[in-house]
């Protein structure tokens, strides 16, 4: 398999990749740059660059309509139309006056069109929560009581020396596949059985710093955005 780098810029944190069908373009976002970008395959360029205010964690394209994104920026959930620049709040999903300074990271949309979004400190601090709280906005933040853990890194066998599970897609045999950052690796794993589906179901990439595999991506490449520090 061929790695190469297509294009000269680096980014802060280049994550989030989304593949465009409708307009055959890759765009992903530089999270601690505050910017999406779109990127041409067949011109090997980027073709679009948005700069917002704030650090953004993830977008997702309107079903009906690709120029509007929905796009998650420090606690609010935002509307986004590309060609006018407006932008609607949507929806503040992180209490601004919490004890500790949140933001919105990686999400991704369900079958049904619902965000699933996690958050993140902005700096990393200690906090003892047990229980369930609410914040203002009737969005909860719950307890791990019922956690499943499909696969475990560090007591696994072959996975110790994998680094750090990061971005996840679903494909459409219900298989997972994980990017390992600092390893350069991605798996396709199976949650029922919680194990590698097989040697021809792992990619290897002369990189280390590997984010995610983008959903809907042209089945002829593979584009892992890989962030740069």
């Amino acid at each position: 398999m061929k790695v190469e780098a297509v294009g000269q810029k680096r980014y802060t944190l280049g994550e989030g990749p989304h593949w465009d069908e409708r307009s055959g373009t890759l765009l992903f976002v530089d999270g601690h740059g505050c910017q999406i970008f779109r990127y041409d395959p067949e011109s090997r360029s980027e073709t679009e660059v948005v700069r917002l205010e704030d650090e953004i964690g993830n977008f997702i394209p309107y079903a009906e309509d690709n120029r509007k994104l929905v796009v998650c920026m420090g606690r609010g959930v935002y509307r986004l139309d590309l060609d006018t620049m407006e932008k609607t709040l949507l929806t503040e999903m992180l209490d601004e006056e919490s004890p500790v300074p949140t933001r919105i990271n990686d999400g991704k949309c369900d079958a049904v069109g619902r965000l699933w979004a996690g958050s993140m400190p902005v700096k990393i601090d200690t906090l003892d929560v047990e229980g369930m709280a609410r914040g203002k906005n009737n969005l909860w933040s719950f307890s791990k009581g019922n956690k499943r853990i499909l696969l475990d890194f560090k007591a696994t066998p072959g996975f110790q020396e994998l680094g750090h599970p990061d971005g996840m897609t679903i494909d459409v045999n219900d298989k997972i596949w994980l990017t390992c950052c600092l390893s350069g690796l991605v798996l396709q794993v199976d949650p029922e059985t919680g194990k590698s589906s097989s040697q021809q179901s792992e990619l290897r990439y002369a990189l280390r710093h590997v984010c995610q595999l983008p959903t809907g991506c042209d089945p002829t490449r593979r584009w892992p955005p890989l962030p740069s520090h």
